[in-house]
């Protein structure tokens, strides 16, 4: 690994701290790190984490080094592997998050920071607006919706909706508190599709809300090499992974009343959690985790003495 810093903005500590993550985005990223330099934010650590390109990437962003841009370059480990990485590197209070081929729009740092410093927000976000390779901003008809804002929602609701209706958060939208960042962990070095939306269904889990912000904060950029579109079968994979574990996340509480309802969230039903898991995998629409959720069950029902249990208390 080589590191190029500059000394000011290694030895001055900041409240907001930004990492961008970046991998053969030479076409994109001068204009991604000038949409950083250009908001209104003075007291802003900016890291980018270059995960090993092949192409001129490392040298342009080196170019900001006097800006107060600190670039460090490591082997490719995934987009997980540098994200967590870079926000080793952060002191800052807040964190925000950014590829290297997404852009900032003006103001885009402030609305998140006022969220986040108000004692009941820790996790902040909004829909963002397309772009295409060259920029133009795309009409609605010219891209598959994938992102909303579903309104306040408790985060047990939020993690409902993410299990059974899959990611509509926008993650190069997001920033988050250092609490959050300690208590809920670090990205999942395993997934290079979904390790954001299994991040923030450890978040809603853990008990944190997420807030969403109603004007567009950032440009997300559709192009042909995103890793987040590119390899189907990578995703099909990561999906089948990610979606029958969530549910280990949660409380006994959590999933009596997330398979029940709330009036069963603290009755005492005599029934292990671990006996209950394979039935929120088996109420999911995805027909393949469904199949997981039955053979969970069945192979736990190939043991007697669990039988005997799920017999006398299902």
């Amino acid at each position: 690994m080589t590191t190029k810093a500059n000394s000011q903005g290694d030895t001055m500590k900041k409240i907001n701290s930004i990492v961008v993550t970046t991998f053969n985005h030479s076409q994109f990223i001068a204009q991604c790190i000038e949409s950083i330099l250009n908001q209104n934010v003075e007291d802003l650590e900016i890291i980018v984490v270059d995960d090993g390109s092949s192409d001129d990437t490392p040298l342009i962003a080196a170019k900001y080094a006097m800006e107060g841009v600190r670039l460090y370059e490591k082997v490719n480990g995934g987009p997980s592997s540098a994200t967590n990485f870079g926000i080793d590197k952060t002191q800052g209070k807040y964190i925000f998050i950014l590829s290297g081929d997404d852009v900032l729009l003006p103001n885009s740092i402030t609305p998140r920071f006022e969220a986040l410093s108000h004692p009941a927000v820790n996790i902040v976000t909004s829909v963002p607006f397309w772009i295409n390779d060259a920029g133009r901003r795309l009409r609605g008809d010219e891209y598959q919706p994938i992102f909303s804002n579903p309104g306040l929602l408790t985060p047990l609701q939020l993690f409902e909706k993410l299990l059974f209706q899959g990611n509509f958060i926008c993650a190069p939208s997001v920033a988050f508190t250092r609490n959050c960042w300690v208590t809920v962990g670090r990205f999942n070095e395993l997934l290079w599709q979904l390790q954001d939306y299994e991040y923030w269904l450890r978040a809603a889990a853990a008990g944190f809300r997420i807030h969403f912000l109603d004007e567009p904060l950032i440009e997300y950029r559709a192009h042909e090499n995103n890793l987040s579109t590119s390899n189907r079968s990578r995703l099909e994979w990561e999906i089948d992974m990610v979606i029958p574990n969530a549910p280990t996340f949660l409380s006994q509480a959590d999933v009596q009343q997330l398979l029940f309802g709330d009036g069963f969230r603290n009755i005492d039903l005599g029934i292990e959690r671990e006996f209950l898991l394979p039935f929120v995998s088996i109420k999911n629409p995805r027909q393949s985790v469904a199949t997981i959720g039955q053979w969970q069950l069945s192979k736990m029902a190939k043991n007697q003495q669990n039988l005997e249990v799920l017999s006398s208390k299902m």
